[in-house]
């Protein structure tokens, strides 16, 4: 069992049964990848309530992409679940000192996206 499976099991009690995982084949410098364009998808379906990630670097690879992930996923009423930097995104949530560790969460992974 995967980290990201066994934190939605313990934190969110989530039957593991009703997890969706998305994997994306490849990397690269854009969020233009399969399993990323299926979960927005499903995200603007409606038929999610959390995204759980181990890394932010897994949902963004730049400033730009963080920042229109983060909108799309707070538009749909769905939580984001960052397991290594231990942060819980909910739509209506005003802090700005989450908002402002998030951003900077989001400049070391375009760092390290670009320095790949």
């Amino acid at each position: 069992m995967s980290s990201t499976s066994e934190y939605a099991e313990r934190e969110l009690d989530v039957d593991l049964a009703h997890l969706r995982n998305y994997r994306d084949k490849s990397t690269g410098t854009t969020t233009n990848r399969s399993g990323c364009r299926k979960l927005m998808s499903d995200v603007e379906a409606g038929t999610l309530d959390a995204v759980v990630i181990h890394s932010i670097s897994l949902i963004c690879r730049s400033i730009r992409d963080l920042n229109q992930t983060a909108s799309r996923l707070a538009d749909a009423g769905v939580e984001l679940h960052i397991i290594s930097e231990g942060m819980v995104l909910r739509a209506g949530d005003d802090d700005p000192c989450q908002t402002a560790l998030f951003q900077l969460f989001g400049v070391f992974a375009e760092l390290v996206a670009n320095m790949a």
